[in-house]
């Protein structure tokens, strides 16, 4: 009985780590997205700014 528990607390600690590391790497693709659209932001206020401007001379 004792051995049979040992072995379910070691399946449940890589079940653990597993699921953490698929955690950890979820998690760096939403940073690396939301990096990703907070840069497509920048980009087009900047684009919107450089127009504005263009309509303003004429």
């Amino acid at each position: 009985c004792l051995e049979h528990l040992q072995v379910q607390l070691v399946d449940e600690r890589s079940k653990r780590a597993r699921l953490e590391r698929e955690n950890n790497m979820l998690q760096e693709q939403v940073n690396m997205l939301m990096n990703m659209i907070q840069e497509t932001e920048q980009m087009e206020d900047e684009g919107q700014e450089v127009g504005d401007q263009g309509q303003e001379e004429p």
